[in-house]
């Protein structure tokens, strides 16, 4: 077991990591103090007005699309000449 070594290519990539961690610590030292908290950027102001306006022709144009309703006239006292409707009424009474 202790003749054994790694494969040339996972030597290689071990060797490769082990320089990359050692070049993270030495600029780490030379930057100084690195801060896990960062508060988000600021984003930019929307533009209120151009957006209402875009919304409203939106909206007349869904509008204009629509069908209206037509209405039609109603009686409440207009007589209904159903003959099934009258044999009911014969039936009760």
């Amino acid at each position: 077991m202790s003749l054994s070594k790694l494969p040339p290519r996972m030597e290689a990539h071990q060797k490769k990591m082990q320089e990359k961690a050692e070049q993270e610590q030495t600029n780490e030292a030379a930057q100084g103090p690195q801060f896990a908290f960062r508060p988000p950027l600021s984003k930019k102001v929307p533009d209120f007005k151009r957006l209402h306006k875009e919304f409203a022709a939106k909206l007349e144009r869904n509008k204009s699309a629509m069908k209206l309703t037509v209405p039609k006239a109603f009686n409440f006292h207009e007589r209904k000449f159903d003959p099934s409707l009258r044999k009911h009424l014969d039936q009760e009474n």
